[in-house]
């Protein structure tokens, strides 16, 4: 098993034209109908190009410099050939942005697969999941943990060399994704958004003591037995509970004499909130499809469906596949069979498919 050097640091994205690889079997690419949401996107595509998107607003500055100073230090993870490599040095690094209820070990299996190809990969935690820090609550947001990720790489010197990232975000982390590529287009050569669509999902609001117990809890607890009484007090599975903690790499497990969990009920909470119950999915993609069209982003943007049974996307609700392929044309869908962790139900398929777009952006 390939060695995977866990630490604190910081990463970015990459940018290219691609066309489809004959290693890689690419399901079909729907034609998205204009409606509604497809209009008022190219609507908001006309209105950016005419405030000239390549100069900042002074609000945009200013809310920039914000989210940078409320950065927290991220936990991440690394493997591949560049690793350890002066950082003026490395060509192309992917960077892997998890999803909710989940941690950069979701990645390990990739990781060690692309390792063996020569293919440096990088895996975040963000905020509040895994061992990362949370910061305030009230900084958490699509636009804070995009910064916070940019300040990952920025701090591994991987924003040295501009577009030296291929970005990769799972299920929520697709939406974090989409939002680092609308706010530093200049980083990126590559997004790819696995299984997750722009509809806003409706979550219930926490109130009292609910809401109170939610940010009272930690991730330490003395024994596997008081983590696992907590964690299905808050409404999860006893099986999927105890999975976390058999699994391997777990997300619950024995660290310096207590027990970490690598899940957050509150970070989840939040990510429901800011993340998941908005529009912000379709704003940024709108942001891209606009600098794109101006010239500013140039990366190929690629959405990842998995199969019927483990699919969250949609493909006709508002916000969903067929909108955003109306938003932004060059957007290509590719429709796989396993669960909604494609890059675990289908391990060597989306390894293959991801070595063919980094081919491609590397020539």
């Amino acid at each position: 098993m390939a060695a995977l050097a866990r630490h604190a640091t910081l990463a970015r994205p990459l940018i290219h034209s691609w066309r489809t690889a004959k290693a890689v079997a690419v399901p079909r690419v729907a034609q998205a109908p204009r409606n509604f949401w497809g209009w008022a996107g190219a609507l908001t595509v006309c209105l950016a190009l005419a405030a000239k998107p390549e100069r900042r607003t002074h609000c945009q500055v200013a809310q920039a410099a914000q989210n940078s100073s409320s950065c927290v230090r991220l936990i991440s993870r690394e493997a591949g050939q560049e690793q350890g490599k002066p950082a003026k040095q490395v060509k192309q690094v992917v960077v892997l942005i998890h999803g909710l209820d989940s941690w950069s070990g979701t990645w390990e299996s990739l990781m060690e697969d692309l390792a063996k190809r020569g293919l440096h990969t990088l895996a975040v935690d963000l905020r509040g999941h895994g061992e990362s820090p949370l910061g305030k609550a009230d900084d958490f947001s699509p636009e804070q943990l995009a910064a916070d990720v940019r300040s990952t790489l920025q701090a591994a010197g991987l924003l040295d060399v501009s577009g030296c990232v291929a970005l990769v975000g799972h299920s929520m982390g697709g939406r974090i994704a989409m939002q680092y590529a609308a706010d530093y287009p200049q980083d990126l050569s590559l997004l790819v958004i696995e299984d997750m669509d722009c509809v806003p999902r409706s979550y219930p609001s926490l109130e009292g003591q609910k809401l109170q117990n939610c940010k009272n809890f930690s991730r330490e607890f003395k024994s596997w037995e008081q983590a696992r009484e907590t964690l299905i007090s808050f409404g999860y599975d006893p099986e999927r509970v105890d999975g976390w903690y058999a699994s391997s790499p777990p997300r619950v497990y024995k660290k310096n004499g207590a027990v970490w969990s690598c899940i957050n009920p509150f970070a989840q909470y939040l990510a429901k909130q800011t993340v998941l119950n908005s529009s912000q999915g379709q704003r940024s993609l709108q942001q891209i499809a606009a600098l794109k069209v101006s010239g500013i982003a140039d990366y190929p943007v690629h959405v990842c469906v998995a199969g019927p049974e483990g699919t969250v996307c949609s493909w006709d609700a508002p916000g969903g596949l067929r909108d955003m392929e109306s938003v932004l044309p060059s957007l290509r869908v590719h429709e796989f069979s396993g669960g909604h962790s494609i890059h675990n139900t289908e391990l060597q398929r989306f390894a293959n498919f991801l070595e063919a777009l980094l081919l491609e952006c590397r020539n």
